[in-house]
């Protein structure tokens, strides 16, 4: 991608778009989750006071702190060299909130790398659930467990299955599919390069992220949720592969409870109708909580 010219076939779909602009003209923001394997919330206010950390807290997660500083040295801290904190993107909290695993439930995260949404099921199905954490390329699965192990997690197990080939012979009652995308949603982040790189392939890409969804929806327990979610605004990599989805199983999408008031799924895009249902599913939107942009659903097998 070249820039935000690009994302102008999204206007029609994007209420407040001047909004929308003036958040990508912005600064990328930076935000650090607390890692309560390693400490409780008010513990970790002390130590950030202590080291005199510039954050403040956030009004939507309880345990997210904003870094209120222009030279960003959140990545260089004590702190988050000892695993306190990981720095993690606002957005990319709410498929993992929408799934909303209890404590005790084994959840598969099946693209799981680099970790930070692995981390976050980690904690809350603790102490006596797990998390069947799987990657297939090496190098991103090396960074999850670095990851894992430096943030103290040890109700985390790594798997290495291509997410189109997870064996049929287990199934799950929680399921996280954060997809492979073309990454519109990082646009503050990530090198225009690899974007345009992404949508130059979509069409493989599309095809890569369904063949996944499918295999994720075989493993999935009949009554239990599956979050389908990418950082990316295209419909074609969300809703139109949920449309598929539901066109050929018994998938149904469910409401999502999550803060705050997000954009609803579309149901209609260049010439293509969707299930109405699609409607359920939640876009995240730089402007909504100045972060990246992220879609998302929630998807049930009927018992």
């Amino acid at each position: 991608m070249s820039g935000r010219s690009d994302l102008e076939i999204y206007r029609p779909i994007v209420e407040d778009w001047e909004d929308f602009e003036a958040a990508l003209s912005s600064p990328a923001p930076t935000y650090l989750r607390v890692n309560r394997f390693k400490t409780d919330l008010r513990r970790a206010d002390q130590l950030f006071k202590e080291h005199n950390l510039p954050l403040e807290k956030n009004p939507y997660f309880d345990n997210l702190y904003h870094w209120r500083s222009e030279t960003n040295e959140a990545s260089r801290t004590f702190l988050h060299w000892a695993g306190y904190y990981y720095i993690q993107d606002i957005s990319s909290l709410l498929p993992v909130e929408a799934l909303a695993p209890p404590v005790g439930a084994t959840v598969l995260d099946l693209c799981a790398a680099p970790g930070g949404k692995t981390l976050h099921l980690a904690e809350l199905v603790a102490p006596d659930g797990i998390v069947i954490a799987n990657d297939p390329l090496g190098d991103r699965r090396i960074a999850l467990q670095a990851n894992v192990q430096r943030f103290n997690t040890y109700n985390v197990y790594l798997t290495a299955y291509r997410g189109q080939s997870i064996p049929k012979h287990r199934q799950f009652d929680y399921i996280l599919v954060d997809a492979p995308c073309s990454g519109e949603g990082a646009n503050r982040y990530l090198r225009k390069d690899f974007q345009r790189e992404a949508k130059e392939k979509q069409k493989e890409l599309v095809e890569r992220q369904y063949r996944i969804l499918r295999a994720a929806f075989r493993v999935l327990s009949p009554g239990g949720r599956l979050v389908y979610s990418t950082c990316t605004f295209a419909p074609e990599e969300n809703e139109a592969v949920i449309n598929r989805l539901l066109k050929a199983t018994k998938a149904r999408l469910k409401p999502i409870k999550v803060e705050p008031e997000l954009t609803d799924g579309v149901i209609a895009w260049r010439g293509q109708d969707f299930n109405r249902s699609l409607q359920l599913m939640k876009r995240c939107y730089p402007h909504h909580l100045n972060g990246c942009g992220m879609v998302f659903g929630l998807l049930t097998k009927p018992a």
